[in-house]
């Protein structure tokens, strides 16, 4: 397991082990004992302390979407009376399992803080930061992501900060769309993305209580969360609710959005499964139910993403109110909010979607990528692409992984992830925004198909989640990755040590310098690893170059044909 077990403390031993005054190395004026209740606008809350961090839990930021309020933007949290326990978890979402885990009563959001307040100066404020949790936006939840770690070594490392975690609607309680869904603000399967903004708006009005700056506030995600935060950046009223932002794989990819005619196809294949007739039966359908029935659905049928894949069945909806184009022809135009990014990719982020048995054969590898990129670049093309990718992979030191499946690993890991990146990398420093670009290279120490580096393995390093496995220079490069993260929502730059103003002390520098993505180059970026396996480095050669001139031309081309409504290549 990822997450380490989570030491609660009395307030006074917390207290102790930072300090009475406040944090160690603050001057003792600059912060206030925080009250063992927090009051805010929707009644009282009383938390707990983990590791020397003040945690509350389970916080309503909107109303249940329950009953008329399914498939409807989030409504305002309902005001309880007396003082709420905010100890444990909030429910999570319903699951995309047939066994139907899970609550549409779920839009709960965790706030993990130090244990005492800035005085009254608003230039000793915390930067915030959001994390918006993947799972194909159809799993996962905020319960996943105890930021109790990551906040006590931002403590301990005089770089303090509020950290926010949230859950969402997922899959068809989230992402369902037709015109037949659209609420009185005319918006349509995107449900999710508005828990999310919700959310934000909560935080913007709340945060100062927890010492938090809602003028630095800083959304991150991995995998659907970097796609939800591609959202962000693509919907003009996210804007002004953030400052900053970091994609995790997941920046700008043709799977963070889906047309409406491919999500009205879905709604029909949902009303046949459940014998409705309309919306209303469907509101009134089972939530569990709901989930058993459209899983029941053959994947042919429901449900893909723009590029085709079947393993991400659930999207945002290009509904031309929340979304009015698909983030990926945005981003070529500028149109999106800027803010200073940071992007990146895991290695092989594509081994997560392919199962290790997969391909052995070269024909076989040869004959699935001809059919799969084939019928948008013709056969031709495809097979020169096709054998590109198999010269450029030899792995004999893990013969249980043949030269077939890394060739279609790395194409996977192309389209979905790396080649969407670097596309997306160039055209936003094209349109001026400040931009870090990284690729995370480094082999868990606890990972038994060495040399894979898979799709969130970075995911316990930013969030110091360390297994029982990681070694002590693992630990150590984690701290250095929640530096560089911190450094970004505090100053909206990973090298920035000051902001030159205010009592609080300037952090810690980086270990390297992290080169900008400047227009006109061919961009570089930093890369992640431990310091046995060469550390953390900057690089200035071109990013996966070569693969990425096939690649971006086929996502071109595909997300082109979903545009025109030619579903017929995805269906």
């Amino acid at each position: 397991a990822l997450l380490k077990p989570c030491i609660t403390m009395t307030l006074l031993a917390a207290l102790s082990l930072c300090g009475l005054g406040g944090i160690a190395g603050y001057p003792s004026d600059v912060f206030d004992v925080r009250p063992s209740v927090t009051t805010l606008s929707g009644g009282k809350l009383s938390g707990i302390v983990e590791g020397g961090v003040q945690v509350f839990r389970g916080i309503p930021y909107a109303a249940p979407p329950v009953k008329d309020f399914r498939w409807m933007p989030p409504q305002p949290p309902i005001p309880w009376s007396g003082v709420r326990d905010a100890s444990a978890y909030g429910n999570t979402c319903l699951q995309g399992s047939a066994k139907g885990e899970g609550s549409e009563d779920c839009l709960y959001l965790n706030v993990y803080s130090p244990p005492s307040l800035p005085a009254g100066n608003a230039n000793t404020s915390l930067p915030c930061l959001v994390w918006i949790h993947g799972g194909a936006y159809e799993f996962g939840s905020s319960n996943q992501y105890n930021a109790s770690e990551l906040g006590r070594f931002y403590m301990q490392s005089q770089q303090p900060a509020v950290i926010v975690t949230m859950n969402y609607r997922l899959n068809i309680f989230g992402f369902l769309g037709s015109d037949a869904l659209r609420g009185s603000d005319g918006s349509t399967g995107n449900f999710g993305i508005q828990d999310q903004r919700a959310a934000l708006r909560w935080v913007r009005s709340n945060i100062a209580v927890f010492g938090g700056d809602p003028e630095r506030v800083m959304i991150f995600g991995q995998s659907a969360g970097a796609g939800s935060v591609t959202m962000h950046l693509s919907m003009p009223l996210s804007a002004g609710l953030f400052s900053s932002a970091i994609m995790e794989s997941g920046a700008f990819s043709a799977w963070t959005a889906q047309p409406l005619s491919y999500s009205e196809k879905v709604y029909q294949q949902v009303l046949n499964v459940t014998g409705c007739m309309d919306a209303a039966c469907l509101r009134n359908f089972g939530a569990a139910e709901l989930v058993r029935s459209y899983k029941e659905l053959p994947v042919g049928q429901c449900c893909r993403d723009t590029a085709g894949n079947p393993w991400i069945p659930w999207a945002p909806t290009v509904d031309g109110v929340e979304l009015t184009q698909h983030p990926w022809d945005l981003v070529r135009i500028g149109r999106v909010n800027k803010v200073p990014l940071i992007l990146g990719t895991n290695t092989d982020d594509g081994a997560s979607f392919e199962p290790l048995s997969y391909l052995t054969s070269i024909d076989h590898y040869k004959t699935a990528f001809n059919s799969w990129y084939g019928q948008v670049m013709g056969t031709h093309i495809a097979s020169l692409a096709a054998a590109a990718y198999l010269s450029n992979e030899n792995h004999a030191e893990v013969p249980e992984l043949s030269d077939a499946w890394w060739a279609a690993e790395r194409s996977m890991t192309d389209q979905n992830f790396a080649c969407p990146a670097r596309f997306a990398s160039s055209q936003l420093a094209s349109h001026g925004v400040s931009l870090y670009q990284y690729l995370f290279s480094h082999v868990q120490s606890s990972t038994l198909h060495k040399p894979v580096v898979f799709h969130g393995d970075e995911v316990p390093f930013v969030f110091l989640m360390a297994s029982s496995k990681a070694t002590l220079e693992e630990k150590a490069f984690a701290e250095e990755m929640a530096s560089y993260w911190y450094r970004h929502a505090a100053f909206g730059n990973p090298n920035v040590q000051s902001n030159g103003s205010g009592p609080v002390p300037p952090v810690g520098p980086p270990v390297v310098p992290w080169p900008k993505v400047e227009h006109g180059t061919s961009g570089s970026y930093l890369r992640f690893d431990t310091k046995g396996k060469g550390g953390i480095r900057a690089v200035h050669t071109p990013f996966r170059e070569g693969p990425c001139k096939f690649m971006t031309e086929w996502l071109e081309k595909s997300i082109a044909a979903s545009r025109a409504g030619a579903m017929t290549l995805f269906l």
